[in-house]
């Protein structure tokens, strides 16, 4: 009995010390990256200004399927400029589909990779006239492409898929520029 303890707590202080060791490497990668984009970065969050938008970014647990979840991160930028108040951008998935059986209206823009990708609510006026802009329509088609995007109050949300540190550079970038394009600035 006290070997099958001894060896209990063996398996568990090598499953915790691997833990450790790979948050640690997750530390590390965006701790540069951080440093890399000029972000703060303090207990798994980002925080700063990247070419004047403020990133916030924060490990959180992502559901993947029913049993099955994973830490990623979140991203957030704030939307700003001619972006219209009230604006909420969601993946279209089947929840939205069977939301839309039920009344609740999206914005179609007659783009078809757009309007079947994304559901689009607010103003209509105000919406149908930001996404006219050509630099609007080709961020709602990148939103579209990647999948991982949204727009909640004001704020463009962007959690990658893929581990929490994996090619977090380039989401950030990605994140920002897709921001500014949506806010009606220079991407």
């Amino acid at each position: 009995m006290l070997e099958f303890l001894i060896a209990c707590g063996l398996m568990l202080a090598l499953g915790v010390g691997a833990y450790l060791y790979l948050r640690g490497e997750e530390n590390e990668i965006t701790a540069n990256v951080a440093a890399k984009l000029g972000l703060d970065h303090h207990d798994g969050e980002l925080t700063g200004t990247y070419r004047g938008l403020l990133v916030k970014g924060r490990r959180v647990q992502h559901r993947r399927r029913l049993n099955e979840s994973v830490e990623l991160y979140q991203l957030s930028v704030p939307l700003r400029g001619i972006a219209p108040g009230g604006l909420a951008i969601r993946r279209e998935g089947l929840t939205q589909k069977v939301t839309k059986l039920v009344g609740v209206k999206d914005i179609q823009l007659h783009i078809p990779e757009i309007d079947d990708a994304l559901l689009i609510q607010g103003p209509r006026s105000e919406v149908k006239e930001w996404a006219a802009q050509p630099t609007v329509r080709e961020a709602l088609a990148a939103m579209a492409d990647a999948g991982t995007y949204s727009v909640e109050t004001g704020q463009l949300l962007c959690i990658p898929d893929g581990g929490p540190d994996e090619e977090l550079e380039e989401h950030i970038k990605e994140l920002v520029a897709i921001g500014l394009a949506l806010s009606g600035e220079n991407a």
